[in-house]
């Protein structure tokens, strides 16, 4: 009989109620953003890791002139000093992020300043010899060359329709000193 009884007052008891219904509701509140929030992060994550890319590729250009790139054909086995494999090297995505250099342009700077020109390299101070697509005196004439770095990140969910189903593109971009 005092099982019966007890039963009773248990079930007409009231008290922890609304501790239930608050689990219960939390649970569908945490879980989407705890998923948003792992989505932004590997998200961020491979962001910079499409910078780590082109950062790498403007280091080999850098290091090893314009003419030593080339984004087909290599692999990283003895030696491993080719394009690819600096690229590969330096971020996690591997094949999956492409990277490219586009054509070296010519710019002029003075001190801190820096400016663009529109003519092709070679890139020369102005003289008796080169009086055309040069740098005036004083400033030293530089050469660069654009490095860029895409790759689609596809987060784990639709999320009921928002935002493209085939990914996000993540771009980057590096530019290379080459002479």
């Amino acid at each position: 009989m005092i099982t019966i009884a007890r039963l009773r007052r248990l079930g007409a008891a009231t008290g922890g109620a609304s501790a239930i219904e608050f689990a219960l509701v939390a649970a569908f509140l945490i879980l989407p953003l705890t998923l948003g929030v792992y989505v932004f992060g590997t998200a961020l994550w491979s962001w910079m890791e499409v910078g780590n890319a082109a950062r790498a590729g403007a280091q080999y250009v850098n290091v090893n002139g314009p003419s030593s790139y080339t984004t087909s054909g290599n692999s990283c086995g003895t030696p491993s000093n080719t394009f690819t494999c600096a690229i590969k090297s330096a971020t996690s995505l591997g094949t999956n992020v492409t990277v490219s250099v586009g054509n070296a342009y010519c710019g002029c700077q003075s001190g801190t300043t820096y400016t663009t020109e529109t003519f092709s390299p070679p890139c020369n101070v102005c003289n008796t010899i080169y009086t055309s697509n040069c740098c005036p005196a004083g400033q030293t004439p530089v050469t660069l060359a654009q490095v860029n770095a895409s790759y689609t990140y596809t987060p784990i969910f639709s999320y009921l329709g928002f935002g493209p189903s085939n990914g996000f593109n993540l771009t980057a971009q590096a530019t290379a000193l080459l002479y």
